[in-house]
């Protein structure tokens, strides 16, 4: 976060440094002419203006910072045994997994990669109520070990209209991850289950 003891001290100096160029340039006025001196007023504006949008800049990231403090509450939840258990941490709280992945999963406009060799009949369930254009695929190295063949035959029996492909990934991959319309400018990728 700004330290804004620190923001005021250097805005009273740039404002200081400011008044010293003027009076230096009304000091020293016969020797600057009258273009140099509206060429120094029309760059002075223009950063004035671009230090606006700076700053505007600067409030926005603070606004969505992570502090110490949530980061303590964070620790300390995770210290909670059942907090442990069946909850993720999106965006900054805590929430129960099956209602965060569902709002992961509401966030896809073309694409969902579900990256997890620990995959379970759960998940398809969770990702049976993405719309129909969304293209799902499941990359995981354990269809028959963790979800059964007949499982997963039984789902698409009961829901024809989700194609869920499953392509292997050859055992590089722990951890759980999902990524949100891969190669757009609104890709995102979650990393779940670091521990």
């Amino acid at each position: 976060m700004l330290n804004f003891d620190l923001a005021i001290r250097q805005s009273k100096m740039l404002i200081r440094l400011f008044k010293g160029m003027k009076d230096f340039i009304i000091e020293r006025e016969h020797l600057i002419g009258y273009d140099e001196v509206a060429e120094l007023a029309v760059q002075t504006a223009e950063n004035t203006k671009e230090i606006a949008v700076i700053d505007n800049k600067l409030s926005k990231i603070e606004e969505n910072m992570t502090t110490k403090d949530d980061i303590i509450k964070i620790i300390e939840d995770f210290s909670i045994a059942e907090t442990k258990k069946d909850f993720l941490f999106l965006n900054g709280r805590s929430v129960e997994a099956d209602l965060a992945y569902q709002e992961i999963y509401s966030q896809a406009k073309e694409t969902i990669f579900v990256i997890d060799n620990y995959i379970g009949l759960k998940t398809l369930v969770l990702l049976k109520s993405v719309p129909e254009d969304v293209k799902i695929t499941i990359f995981t190295d354990n269809l028959k070990r963790g979800l059964h063949q007949k499982e997963f035959d039984d789902f698409c029996k009961e829901y024809p209209n989700v194609v869920i492909p499953f392509k292997r990934t050859n055992g590089i991959f722990h951890d759980r991850y999902i990524i949100i319309d891969f190669g757009t400018e609104n890709e995102i990728i979650y990393h779940c289950g670091a521990f």
